[in-house]
């Protein structure tokens, strides 16, 4: 999708989220922790 800048914690408000697709966008930074928050969370690429 082309996105930019950092992955925001608040991804972690998102706990019915089951995929999360980063590939090809211009992200930098390191995951946030709240990605730990994502109890659906079965793909993560």
């Amino acid at each position: 999708m082309g996105l930019t800048g950092t992955l925001s914690g608040d991804i972690g408000q998102l706990t019915e989220l089951e995929i999360l697709d980063l590939s090809y966008n211009g992200l930098t930074g390191p995951l946030t922790p709240r990605i730990g928050d994502l109890r659906n969370l079965v793909n993560l690429w």
